[in-house]
C-alpha cells in the first residue's frame, strides 16, 4: 500500500527543502565561482608552494587520503602590487584525488610564473583557478539530487492525494 499520501507530501517537501538549504549554505562560493568566470587574467610570481597529505578513515574503518597545496603569490594590477594565497573561490587546494593533485602540483612550482584572475573590483579578491570549487560542484549535485526526488515524491503522492479525496 505504501505510505499514507499527506506522508508522502511531508516527505516530499522535507526532500525539497534539503536541496534548498544545501545552494543556499554555498550561495556565496556559486556566485562568486561564476563571477570569477569572466575575472581578468594577469602574470603572478608564486613565491610560495606547499603540499601535504593528511590522512583519515571514514565509518567503515576504511583510510582516506587527502591532497592539500597552499600557494602565496604575488601580482601587479595597474602599478598597484598585490599579494593573494587563495587556490580557487574556497580557499586552498585539496583533493581526494592523487592525480589531480600531482598535475597542480607540477603546474604550480614556487619560483614560478601564473596566471591569476583578479575580482577588477578588487583585485586583492584574486585566484589560481576561476568558475566554481570542486566542493561547491559536488554540493550542488547533491542538492539537485534530493530537489529533484523531493519533486518527484511530491509530484506522484499529490496525485495519489487527489485521487483519494475523489472517491470518498
Amino acid at each position: 500500500m505504501g505510505l499514507p499520501p499527506k506522508t508522502g507530501v511531508i516527505i516530499g517537501c522535507a526532500l525539497m527543502m534539503i536541496g534548498v538549504v544545501v545552494v543556499g549554505m554555498k550561495a556565496d562560493a556559486l556566485i562568486l565561482g561564476l563571477r570569477s568566470l569572466w575575472w581578468p587574467q594577469t602574470t603572478a610570481l608564486l613565491s610560495d608552494a606547499n603540499y601535504w597529505t593528511t590522512n583519515s578513515t571514514d565509518a567503515k574503518g576504511r583510510s582516506k587520503i587527502t591532497y592539500h597545496g597552499k600557494h602565496q603569490y604575488t601580482f601587479t594590477v595597474g602599478g598597484e602590487l598585490y599579494q593573494g594565497g587563495n587556490y580557487d573561490v574556497v580557499g586552498h587546494m585539496h583533493t581526494g584525488m592523487k592525480g589531480r593533485a600531482d598535475r597542480i602540483q607540477s603546474a604550480f612550482v614556487k619560483g614560478s610564473t601564473v596566471p591569476v584572475f583578479y575580482d577588477p573590483a578588487k583585485p586583492a579578491r584574486c585566484i589560481l583557478k576561476r568558475g566554481i570549487a570542486e566542493d561547491t560542484q559536488v554540493a550542488l549535485a547533491f542538492s539537485a539530487f534530493f530537489f529533484f526526488v523531493g519533486a518527484i515524491v511530491l509530484r506522484y503522492q499529490l496525485k495519489r492525494l487527489g485521487n483519494s479525496e475523489s472517491s470518498e
